[in-house]
Parts: C-alpha cells; structure tokens; sequence
C-alpha cells in the first residue's frame, strides 16, 4: 500500500472482546507512537469504527484529515442481544462459534444495547443524521445478514408472547428474564453466575458510559472531522459524507 499511495500506513490490531472504551485510548496512543508529530487519516470497518471514533472525537486535531468507515453500528442493536443469548453464529452454514457462555465473558457488546429512549433520543437528533432513506445504503438493521442482503438465510420463526420490559444494562433484568448465560437450560451453578453478574455489572456500566459520552450530543462549539460513512443507517452529521 505505501508504494502505491506514497504514504506511509500501520495497521492497528486490538483484541475485540475488550471494551471498546479501553480500545479507543490504545488506539489514541498507537497514532501518537507511530505517526509523531504528524496527523492521522483513518479506514475502519465496523467495530473499529467505533474505535477510531472515539479517538478522533477526543483528539481532532490529531486525525484532523478525517477518514473513512465502513458497516459501523453507530446506533444501537437488538441483534446482539440474540447473540448473547443463543451464541454466536458464522454466516457460513449457521455454525455456532461462540457459546453463550463465551460471549457473555467479552465486553464490546455492552456499548450495543438501547439506553431509555430519554438518553438515546438526543444522539440521533444532535449527533447524527438518517442515512437510511438512501438507495445506495445497504446497512440491515438489527437483522442476521448487516450488510449482506443477497445472502440466503433462514427466518427465524416467529415468536409468540408479551412484550417485557427490560433494563438492558442491570444483570438483574437478564436473570429475571432468564437470558445469556441465565437461561435455565445451561444448568450454571450459583456461584458461576455471581461471577457473570460481576463482569457483566462492570462491563455494562463501561458500554452505558461510553455511549453518553462518546456517543453524546455535540455542542455547537465541537467540530468533528470530516468522515466518509459508508454502509450505515446513522452517520455523525459534522463534515460526514453517506456513502
């Protein structure tokens, strides 16, 4: 790529079952060891998307060219929840990869989940424009193929019931409603799931702060780099170009 572009490049790897918080400050460090001096332009997929948001909205200056992000789930979804609950499942033949077990254990997906729509309301009015009235945005939201809708997969079928009322970010509500790693049929003892709470009351705490922080509502002082969002259903409105 450098001899292509002239550019010097450096990829930035990162462990995506840590908080996406914690991340965004090694990221933050990374460009500063690699590129000193010099200002950063970005190209993220997804989860680093995120990632590299969150630095470039604590530091503009530094990333100050903008940069280009692709598939990033800047609002909320309820997909995850699905994964939490059954497992992670590879598109390819619908193979589990992850138990519910193993997923609960990771802390990126806590930033995922839906605040009280009081809290959620203003990051879409303030933060980020709807891209999703646009013909050239592919982006599904909250279904299994995101990102890929000529791919064939089966519905699930329908569920039956009441709706419920849930606190996506209290471990207590998950227990209630026998969710993740509380559902009856994994036969956890009593003491591993003390231990499910206590990670999940830390990491959910750190995925709510980091949505009414990172995600909060600019002020009319804040500028944001320019950036090219593509294949989304909301963009950060300042300097952002739907692609």
């Amino acid at each position: 790529m450098k001899e292509k572009t002239g550019r010097p490049y450096s990829v930035f790897a990162y462990d995506w079952r840590r908080s996406v918080d914690e991340l965004s400050y090694d990221f933050e460090d990374f460009c500063r060891v690699r590129f000193p001096g010099r200002p950063v332009q970005v190209l993220a997929h997804s989860l680093g998307g995120l990632i590299a948001f969150a630095a470039m909205r604590r530091d503009p200056q530094k990333f100050q060219i903008g940069g280009t992000v692709v598939g990033v789930p800047f609002g909320t979804g309820l997909q995850y929840l699905q994964d939490l609950h059954r497992g992670y499942y590879t598109e390819l033949e619908r193979c589990r990869q992850f138990l519910p077990q193993t997923q609960m254990s990771f802390s990126s997906h806590a930033c995922f989940f839906p605040l009280p729509q009081e809290q959620t309301q203003p990051h879409v009015q303030n933060l980020f424009v709807d891209v999703s009235d646009q013909e050239h945005v592919t982006f599904l939201p909250d279904q299994t193929a995101i990102g890929k809708p000529k791919l064939h997969i089966p519905r699930q079928t329908e569920v039956q019931g009441d709706p419920v009322s849930i606190n996506f970010y209290d471990p207590n509500d998950w227990e209630r409603l026998q969710l993740g790693v509380f559902d009856p049929t994994l036969q956890l003892d009593y003491d591993t799931k003390s231990q499910y709470k206590e990670h999940m009351r830390r990491s959910f705490n750190e995925g709510r702060n980091f949505r009414l922080t990172t995600l909060r509502p600019k002020d009319s002082t804040e500028e944001l780099p320019p950036l090219t969002v593509c294949a989304t259903d909301i963009a950060p409105d300042q300097s952002a170009q739907p692609s």
